[in-house]
């Protein structure tokens, strides 16, 4: 059992703890690559993933939104490209979905950089940095959240999104 103190105007209440009504949802996000290799990888990656999700830890296949490159909702599982504008649009509407006590999953599948300014997920279009993702995630403050980031230079973009109720994963 998790439970963090308040700090400062943090919320006040027990992290990650089962609750039998608590749901979980995920959303991956599969970036640009460099070349047609490393993207074929992404995406048999991110479609394993959501594979594994739902066959072995008993996700909602309608809970797990798969945004991948350039690719739009062609198939029931790519819900379409992985652009700002589909990233903004798909965790908004998780936001607005999502109970307290239900636990969202956010995985990063891609490259990744890193300036003196912030770190960013590359994705076609402009990239999505850690400081607008944080900004996104605050949002979800009565949910436990998870982040798993794979991408290189993921350490300052995991730093930039730590706050209670959230456990950052990166490479």
């Amino acid at each position: 059992v998790l439970s963090l103190l308040p700090i400062g105007k943090a919320q006040c209440r027990e992290y990650f703890l089962p609750k039998p009504d608590a749901r979980k949802f995920a959303v991956i996000l599969g970036g640009a690559a460099v070349n047609e290799t490393y993207q074929a990888r992404f995406r048999q990656w991110t479609l394993k993933l959501r594979e594994i999700l739902v066959q072995d830890y008993g996700y909602a296949a309608e809970h797990i939104t798969l945004l991948l490159r350039d690719e739009g909702a062609g198939s029931s599982t790519i819900a379409g490209p992985c652009r700002l504008e589909t990233i903004l649009t798909t965790m908004e509407r998780l936001r607005n979905n999502v109970q307290p006590a239900d636990q969202v999953t956010i995985f990063f599948v891609g490259h990744g950089t890193s300036d003196d300014q912030d770190a960013k997920f590359v994705i076609p279009g402009p990239d999505i940095t850690g400081t607008k993702f944080a900004e996104i995630l605050d949002g979800f403050s009565d949910q436990d959240l998870v982040v798993v980031n794979t991408t290189s230079s993921s350490h300052p973009f995991c730093s930039t999104l730590s706050a209670p109720g959230r456990v950052i994963v990166c490479a």
